[in-house]
């Protein structure tokens, strides 16, 4: 079982080391260690994990470890203590990279935070994130308000009751102060009567 434990934790020590841009870029990763090098998963079984793992909430890379882990373990004792072992080994894999690094430059940005070029630094960083977070808002709500097919005034009139669930919503978060699940959960069941 220790081997297993220690397969487990390389293995997402590897993904959680080399899968920048977020959980979906770490899944690529996942599926080399899991299926082509240690063979714990067949492809049928690894392709119901990501879809297991894509309908539930948090970062994918986080939920495939732990299942994976789990499963592992579990598969290995054949107990529920053998595959929460198994779980935390690859989990701790998966996280260790991110909480080191971000140990580190939080040591480093106490030390410099205060230095005019580093201040100057985020001041210029500050608008490009907020620049791409409105244009991720953008390219993800083009074919949300807009709908398919048709274009410019047309689609915004043929969109009226997806273009009102944006903008009530982004009131109802914005002015009101709406936890945005329950924003959601409000558009959903709105959603669900209306179509």
């Amino acid at each position: 079982m220790v081997r297993t434990l220690w397969l487990l934790f390389v293995a997402f020590l590897r993904v959680g080391t080399f899968g920048y841009g977020g959980g979906p870029s770490m899944i690529p990763l996942v599926q080399h260690e899991v299926v082509e090098v240690h063979h714990w998963m067949n492809e049928d079984d690894f392709l119901d994990t990501l879809a297991m793992g894509n309908s539930l909430p948090g970062p994918i890379a986080i939920k495939m470890s732990a299942y994976i882990g789990y499963r592992v373990g579990i598969g290995n004792t054949g107990s529920w203590v053998g595959g929460a072992l198994g779980a935390a080994a690859a989990l701790l894999g998966t996280n260790l990279p991110a909480i080191v690094l971000m140990a580190v430059l939080s040591l480093i940005y106490l030390r410099i935070k205060d230095q005019p070029k580093v201040t100057a630094a985020l001041k210029g960083a500050r608008p490009a994130v907020i620049g791409l977070l409105i244009w991720t808002a953008y390219e993800l709500g083009k074919p949300v308000i807009l709908g398919s097919g048709q274009k410019g005034w047309a689609a915004l009139v043929g969109s009226w009751d997806r273009l009102l669930l944006t903008v009530g919503a982004f009131v109802a978060a914005t002015f009101f102060r709406v936890h945005p699940a329950l924003v959601i959960l409000g558009a959903a069941v709105i959603g669900f009567l209306i179509y």
